[in-house]
């Protein structure tokens, strides 16, 4: 409950009038540089290839900012104005496609060798704060069969309370 009230706190308190602009505010302030950009910067890296993200430039977000809300999105389309502005550069195949997720192979790196797994083992091996909330043997046996037949839901579920701990560490919610 107190995580609840801290949590309607921020969102009243983010600049914006309306939902819609909160929202923009928090994805462009909050989630485009912590999550995005470091998804971007991984998997391209990971390709050699030199990512550039529109959305981090400056004039872009002012754009954002002096726009109509019915300008950037509604019912039919989201990001109005990228798709406005590519049209005729990128193949309409391209243009009319359906969205692509672009995720990390996260359950191959949540095994041994790779630097998330030991970070996954050391975050088991402190005080979770979230055991109290899930199964830990139900987790544990996750990992282990993720270890010997990583499958994208096992790899999955076990990020989600990998970010789960984290996120309760860094906001010091207990489930007691």
């Amino acid at each position: 409950m107190q995580y609840a009230m801290r949590l309607e706190d921020f969102i009243r308190n983010l600049p914006g009038c309306g939902w819609f602009r909160k929202i923009l505010h928090f994805e462009a302030k909050h989630r485009l540089p912590y999550y995005i950009l470091h998804r971007v910067d991984a998997l391209s890296m990971a390709h050699s290839v030199e990512a550039r993200v529109p959305f981090c430039l400056p004039s872009v977000y002012r754009h954002a900012l002096v726009c109509e809300n019915e300008q950037l999105v509604d019912r039919q389309a989201r990001k109005r104005p990228i798709y406005d502005c590519a049209r005729g550069i990128l193949p309409e195949a391209i243009m009319t496609r359906h969205k692509q997720p672009f995720l990390l192979p996260i359950a191959g790196m949540l095994r041994p060798g790779f630097a998330i797994f030991d970070y996954l083992m050391d975050t088991l091996g402190s005080s979770c704060r979230t055991f109290d909330f899930i199964n830990k043997d139900v987790l544990l046996g996750c990992i282990e069969e993720n270890v010997n037949r990583p499958t994208t839901a096992l790899g999955n579920s076990i990020w989600a309370w990998l970010i789960f701990e984290l996120w309760a560490n860094e906001h010091d919610v207990a489930f007691r």
